[in-house]
């Protein structure tokens, strides 16, 4: 589990005439050309939502999530020990958002028909994964 504060990852973008290309490797080998990925592959899901509207609002206590904008702007807003941070992704650039366990986070979709890929290192369970009330997550994260 990565334990650091959220923060900004930037991948090589290999690109020509034809366009570009951004591959993504999630090996123990030497990455070669291309990109490691931070954290392992155990869940991969795409969202969307309406432009000025957020989506998440809640915090994952072993989840590590890697957020890419596959179109559109998508702003990001996080608290980690009590400190507010934003992050701006969009469809033009390299850099991705990794979200560490125990980080609350809103998602806001800043154009309209913006796509959010989201790269999981743990699977689904919406019952012991989740946290979704604010006061329970200040407990469990020591926040004041």
């Amino acid at each position: 589990m990565l334990r650091n504060k959220p923060r900004y990852i930037t991948f090589k973008k290999f690109k020509d005439k034809k366009g570009f290309l951004i591959p993504f490797e999630s090996s123990n080998e030497k990455v070669l050309k291309g990109n490691k990925l931070p954290i392992k592959i155990k869940r991969i899901f795409f969202s969307s939502g309406k432009k000025n509207y957020f989506r998440g609002d809640h915090a994952h206590k072993r989840c590590s999530q890697l957020l890419i904008c596959l179109r559109g702007q998508i702003k990001i807003e996080t608290i980690f020990k009590n400190k507010k941070q934003f992050f701006k992704i969009s469809e033009n650039k390299i850099k991705t958002v990794l979200i560490p366990p125990m980080v609350w986070n809103r998602i806001f979709f800043l154009k309209k028909n913006s796509l959010l890929g989201v790269i999981c290192d743990y699977k689904y369970d919406s019952k012991k994964e989740y946290i979704h009330n604010f006061r329970e997550f200040k407990k469990l994260s020591s926040i004041k």
